[in-house]
């Protein structure tokens, strides 16, 4: 099985995500998997603006999938 060797902060909605802000301060980087859609663009518009770097990775890893799980699928 293959454990990440960094944090990992998962969300099972967006609207949580005002409640990671004193969290995600605390790391030099912020790496983003969220929805390509309009809500995950919000998403990653907010982090941008709290933490200057941060990497939205869903842009990079599945540019044509709505989500990671479409992705894998």
């Amino acid at each position: 099985m293959n454990i990440p060797t960094y944090d990992t902060l998962i969300l099972n909605s967006t609207a949580l995500i005002e409640a990671t802000k004193e969290h995600v301060l605390k790391y030099s980087k912020i790496n983003l998997f969220l929805d390509n859609d309009g809500t995950g663009r919000q998403a990653v518009a907010y982090y941008k603006t709290i933490h200057r770097n941060t990497i939205n990775q869903s842009k990079n890893i599945y540019p044509n999938f709505k989500d990671f799980n479409e992705f894998i699928k």
